[in-house]
């Protein structure tokens, strides 16, 4: 059974070792990527293939919506955070009514864009590079 996008959400925690999460407003986009590098052990032997092993795991996540300048627990701390250079924690959820994140991980902000257009909301969109391991309900494979 396929899902829709309309219930998703994504919540944050700012202060290390905050243990309650708090909903980004306004937020209609977010996006996960998972990567794996590879390293090339091509070799003599291979007939002219090329060979490769798996290497380091990476992720990255974007997360997009309309400015909010009352958000200052999600909106507003994830750009002072940026600004800081510290690391916050990001959780990911498909179903904002569950109790836990489809994806969760620690994230270093690399990126804020905003604009305005005449017949538009005021947009906002921030890029996060993942620190360490990504977890969480979704990551779970049986």
């Amino acid at each position: 059974m396929a899902i829709t996008g309309e219930k998703a959400t994504i919540k944050i925690k700012t202060a290390s070792g905050e243990s309650t999460s708090v909903v980004v407003k306004e937020m209609n986009s977010w996006e996960l990527n998972i990567k794996v590098d590879t390293v090339d052990t091509s070799s003599f032997d291979g007939d002219g293939w090329a060979e490769n092993e798996t290497s380091l795991k990476s992720w990255e996540c974007s997360i997009e919506g309309f400015y909010n300048k009352t958000d200052t627990t999600g909106q507003k701390a994830i750009l002072s955070n940026m600004l800081a250079r510290t690391k916050i924690d990001v959780e990911l959820y498909y179903d904002k009514a569950s109790e836990t994140p489809d994806y969760e991980g620690q994230v270093v902000i690399t990126e804020f864009k905003t604009g305005a257009k005449v017949k538009d909301g005021i947009n906002v969109s921030y890029s996060c590079t993942g620190s360490g391991a990504l977890t969480g309900d979704a990551m779970t494979v049986a």
